[in-house]
């Protein structure tokens, strides 16, 4: 039967016809082969399985599922690769020595450690930080003689970077960590201590000296549930009491927490290679006995010293065999004892309280180390062991880690490195050198992944907006490389990085169906952690809710209560199915794939892509608008004799600053900025203090015909309203002559604003339109209008601004009286990109109200501001809660665990923090909005067609030469000499224009 839309099912073959035959049994096994008829099943096996709750939409569901489908596929297509890099990375050999659980690198002399790690560690990767580590380490005569206390240092490799290269990928290098331990021998442990730390500060004063690592910040532990102490490195040297004293504090708590100092390391003395990482510090103190009946004590701060020998390399045998000496016992252990099972214990817990998917790939260096440590041990019917051998399980997490999410997180490491490191504004010529050689590191990156010689490639591939956000970065970095102070580089560098994020836990989720022993490690993480509960009571959540249409999941009640008896329930899922089309969509899919020649090896992507639309599709009928912002306009109508713009100018220039004076008394308006554009911003406190300048500024910005506009910000009213609405008026000039000639406009006379304007009242629009209208009934020919809307339609749409184009559409088709696009441009306004739209415009009102909160540091908030603490205070919470609502709603289609990544990096107690992070939600906002845009663009055809034809009709600048003013006006108009002219300077009328009421109380 042939349904309307689709493709007409193909007739059976007849004999004769042998190559359709053929065909049709290659399809057949195709079908079977892949799982694409057990795949439609279980799909809707999944949707159907809670019938309490079924999804309205069941397509996010299917579209997540598929692409964990070709993420799986993509694995079996690259199995004999991965296998054999795989063996090359656990079968490094090892040679014992005179210490028990000491070895070596077999040939080599700078990697000893367990012998259970060291199969997984290439002697070349260690190598390459020999090095860093001889310069890192302080010499022993530097330290110092305090009798009868004895000093060794030891300085290792710890954390992921001992992998690098084997089971975890040498580029992106992993963060590069070391470890420093002070095994200090005497009597009395306070001393001991204390001399730690002297030495710890030494050695930071020292690396700071030397100029050849650029050390970005210090943490030291402050108690036991995580909170740290920062310092910089001149608090360090200028504080040496208040250091040394927090670093003793911290040996008291019983944490596994270190001292840490966070750096840009030099790799190699030439300069030619930098890499981010941090430098821990731990201290082992042997207590001396007094006499000869005692025996010596060793204390280990941290507790657990065998934890940091399980996930260290030492670069010296002498090194890692003190160490051992230290913690192990001298004699074997009895029968049946394992030295190595509390460590085992403590890497399981540390998972256990990690939380999917999120957070999955920092647990991959762990669950490795424990793996390792597995291999020696007899199998376990214990909970925390996992079923598969250790082997397979570490095979399992080497694809993980290799695949594009780890490579991808590599990527995000480095860059956030640099964005710190460029943070701190480098005046010191070595932090210079690091941040162009970390940014000509992070271009090189991001080259391998456009020409596709990494994981990431064939992802960034299909996904074009990837690869624009990829070479806005490398835009980015290159002029870091240049300047590492510019701005703008920054700006985009941060917005990357938030951004980025969104791809990585799609990635991320992508992938763990493939490595289940996670899953058994691993808890989910339950919405009862600070930050992730409720927030607000229910008559604010309420209030939140109604500026949301995307709050709560839609879902229905199929159970046997609802429907009735069983062979009603049944009938009832089945016509679910039927009203949600997913047969229908399933044979589009497969018709799209099986028309194909040759047949797709891995046909789950383009079926992900298919459901996806039909996931955007189906809600665009429940739609709602949003309340962005304002943009209000005022015009302003002088005569004057001609020739006389420059007292024109003077004139309104002191009416415009008597205006900015009445609006700073106004209750409920905060005044941000006033926008002269080459003339610079200027914010109130400047235009009070230099009144005849900005006066004078200003006047030069219209004359040069520079937009000016006022930024400002309108406080909630009432109960009804809960957030602060962003408020933009830009100020327009008419000089009339009193002749009656031509009228000149400043900075330019737009018709096209002008019939999306909305005046207050019918006399100020006839005022206006009668004054400088002069074609009824609106400023500027209709053919005027249209040439410069169709010019900014193609603009909006190239610069990939889809809502905005799509504005312009529906307002083209209002000029023009084309109703048929209307629809669509209606939809699409009002989806969830709108709502995406909306988080942004509140997120960039919450960093300017948090800009005016802060000033100096150690000044309070300006005195205009403070009284509206509360109220910031309560839109950010309400912003949170929305954006949390947002990424969580299943037809968002943001990947699983979005919310958790972007509320691990909100530290809501600064407010400059908290700034940053508001920052970076806009980078994640519009990382999502993107996506969807253009998903969305596809599904309206009429739109598609309209641009094409715009394009195709005249060429972008040909469209700009033909717009022109309603009188040509010059650039530089001649300026009289300054005589007393006689003249007649009438009151000047403010019409405005609104696109609210709620701007017309204030302006």
């Amino acid at each position: 039967m042939q349904r309307s839309g689709l493709c007409e099912r193909p007739r059976v073959p007849r004999p004769c016809e042998a190559d359709q035959a053929r065909r049709l049994n290659e399809v057949r096994r195709y079908v079977e082969e892949r799982g694409l008829q057990s795949c439609a099943e279980s799909l809707c096996v999944d949707a159907l399985r809670d019938p309490r709750a079924v999804p309205v939409n069941p397509y996010p569901a299917f579209t997540q599922r598929l692409r964990q489908l070709a993420q799986e596929r993509r694995l079996t297509q690259n199995k004999s690769s991965s296998d054999e890099m795989f063996s090359r990375a656990v079968s490094f050999p090892t040679t014992l020595t005179a210490v028990r659980h000491v070895a070596g690198a077999k040939g080599c002399s700078h990697v000893w450690g367990l012998p259970s790690i060291l199969r997984c560690v290439s002697p070349q990767e260690i190598g390459r930080y020999r090095w860093l580590l001889e310069d890192t380490t302080p010499p022993l005569s530097k330290l110092g003689h305090h009798s009868p206390y004895t000093v060794q240092v030891a300085c290792a490799l710890t954390g992921p970077c001992i992998f690098s290269g084997t089971l975890l990928p040498a580029s992106p290098a992993p963060d590069l960590d070391l470890l420093q331990t002070y095994i200090i021998t005497g009597p009395d442990p306070h001393r001991a201590r204390s001399l730690y730390a002297q030495y710890l500060r030494r050695d930071v004063i020292r690396m700071t000296q030397q100029g050849r690592h650029s050390v970005l910040r210090i943490t030291v532990p402050a108690d036991v549930k995580g909170g740290v102490q920062v310092f910089s490195k001149a608090e360090v040297s200028l504080q040496g009491a208040v250091f040394e004293e927090a670093v003793q504090r911290c040996l008291d708590w019983d944490g596994e927490e270190l001292v840490r100092v966070e750096c840009v390391w030099r790799v190699d003395p030439q300069g030619t290679q930098y890499q981010g990482g941090s430098k821990a510090y731990c201290l082992t103190v042997i207590q001396t006995a007094s006499d000869h009946q005692e025996k010596e004590r060793v204390l280990s701060y941290p507790q657990r010293p065998l934890l940091l020998l399980c996930c260290s390399v030492f670069p010296q045998q002498a090194q890692a065999e003190a160490f051992a000496r230290a913690h192990l016992p001298a004699r074997p252990a009895d029968s049946g004892v394992d030295v190595f099972a509390p460590v085992r214990d403590v890497l399981a817990g540390r998972l256990s309280a990690l939380h999917l998917p999120h957070e999955a790939l920092p647990a991959a260096h762990l669950c490795c180390t424990l793996l390792l440590l597995l291999q020696d041990v007899q199998p376990s019917t214990d909970s925390a062991t996992p079923q598969t051998s250790p082997l397979e399980a570490l095979r399992q997490l080497f694809g993980f880690v290799w695949g594009p999410a780890g490579w991808l997180r590599g990527l995000r490491q480095h860059a956030l490195r640099l964005r710190r490191l460029v943070q701190l504004r480098p005046a010191e010529a070595p932090d210079a050198e690091a941040c162009v050689a970390l940014a000509r590191q992070l271009q090189r990156l991001l080259r391998d992944c456009a020409a596709d010689a990494d994981p990431l490639g064939s992802c960034c591939r299909g996904n074009p907006e990837s690869l624009r956000s990829h070479s806005r970065l490398e835009a980015a970095c290159d002029q870091l490389a240049r300047d590492p102070s510019h701005a703008a580089a920054l700006a985009e560098l941060t917005e990357w990085c938030w951004s980025s994020s969104v791809l990585e836990c799609q990635l991320v989720s992508d992938a763990l169906p493939g490595v289940p022993l996670l899953k058994g490690f691993m808890q989910r993480a339950e919405h009862g952690e600070e930050g992730t509960r409720e927030q607000g009571d229910a008559e604010q959540r309420a209030l939140w809710e109604m500026e949301l249409l995307y709050c709560k999941p839609h879902t229905v009640d199929l159970t046997p209560e609802t429907c009735g008896d069983p062979a009603r329930l049944k009938a009832r899922l089945s016509q679910y199915l039927v009203d949600c089309a997913v047969d229908q969509c399933w044979e589009q899919c497969l018709w799209k794939v099986l028309s194909l020649s040759p047949l797709p090896f891995n046909p789950f992507p383009s079926l992900a892509q298919e459901f996806r639309l039909a996931a955007l599709s189906a809600w665009l009928g429940m739609l709602s608008p949003f309340l962005c912002g304002l943009q209000v306009v005022e015009f302003c109508y002088i005569t004057a004799p001609p020739g006389c713009l420059d007292e024109v100018l003077q004139v309104y220039a002191k009416l415009v600053l008597a205006g900015l004076s009445e609006l700073r008394g106004k209750d409920g308006l905060i005044l941000d900025v006033v926008d002269l554009g080459s003339r610079g911003m200027w914010d109130m406190q400047q235009v009070t203090s230099f009144p005849t300048h900005f006066q004078e500024c200003f006047a030069d910005a219209l004359r040069h015909r520079h937009p000016v506009h006022l930024r400002a910000f309108q406080a909630p009213r009432g109960g009804t309203e809960w957030r602060f609405l962003a408020l933009r008026k830009r100020f327009v000039l008419y000089c009339l002559r009193e002749d009656g000639s031509a009228w000149l406009c400043l900075p330019q006379h737009d018709p096209l604003s002008l019939r999306q304007a909305v005046f207050a009242s019918p006399e100020r629009a006839a005022l206006h339109f009668n004054t400088v209208g002069r074609d009824p009934p609106i400023g500027g020919s209709l053919q005027e209008v249209m040439s410069q809307l169709d010019s900014e339609i193609t603009d909006a749409f190239l610069k990939r601004e889809i809502l905005q184009g799509y504005r312009l559409v529906a307002l083209r088709g209002l000029l023009s009286g084309e109703e048929a696009r209307l629809a669509d441009c209606w939809r699409v306004c009002r989806s969830v990109c709108a709502q995406t739209e909306l988080l942004c415009a509140v997120a960039d009102c919450l960093q300017g109200l948090f800009e005016l909160c802060g000033e100096d540091e150690g000044s309070g908030p300006r005195r205009t501001v403070a009284k509206y603490l509360p109220a910031i205070e309560h839109m950010f919470e309400g912003f949170s809660w929305m954006l949390r609502r947002t990424l969580e709603h299943p037809e968002a289609l943001a990947p699983p665990g979005v919310w958790e990544v972007v509320l691990k990096g909100r530290e809501a107690v600064a407010w400059g923090s908290r700034a940053v992070w508001v920052r970076g939600m806009v980078g994640v906002c519009h990382a999502l909005s993107e996506t969807l845009s253009q998903d969305l663009h596809s599904l309206c055809p009429g739109v598609q067609a309209l641009l094409e034809r715009l394009r195709a009709a005249q060429e972008r600048d040909v469209v700009r030469a033909h717009i022109s003013c309603v009188e040509t006006v010059p650039q530089n108009p001649p300026v009289l000499s300054h005589r007393t002219p006689e003249r007649s300077v009438q009151s000047p009328d403010r019409s405005t224009p609104l696109t609210g009421a709620q701007a017309l109380a204030l302006f």
